[in-house]
């Protein structure tokens, strides 16, 4: 895990590694709660301040053929999906115990659907 940290330059797995050896007596309910409160917060936010002009909207044009991706007041379109995908697993940490499995389906089809 250390050799990709180094090897790739990014610090998320070892950043992961350290949180869950340091978080082993913590309620994982209240984290989600925190992390699902500032992910839906950050979203509307975001979106709210592009569609009022405050924050520049940026298009990205692939010219592949691909078509054009909104950003939505995100720096990248990938980050807007990110923060949405984000708060879909912490409300699915939040609700883990309240989920039948049809329940359980029907989020993972919406999480895959965003992708």
């Amino acid at each position: 895990m250390l050799a990709s940290t180094f090897i790739s330059g990014s610090w998320n797995i070892l950043l992961l590694l350290l949180f869950l050896i340091a978080g082993r007596e913590v309620d994982l309910r209240k984290i989600a709660i925190c992390v699902l409160c500032t992910n839906v917060a950050v979203i509307f936010l975001t979106v709210i301040c592009a569609n009022n002009g405050i924050i520049k909207k940026t298009t990205f044009i692939a010219g592949n053929g691909m078509p054009e991706r909104q950003a939505f007041g995100f720096t990248h379109p990938n980050l807007f999906g990110l923060a949405v995908v984000t708060a879909c697993c912490a409300y699915a940490v939040f609700t883990i115990s309240q989920i039948r499995m049809e329940g359980f389906i029907n989020l993972w089809c919406c999480i895959l659907c965003m992708l």
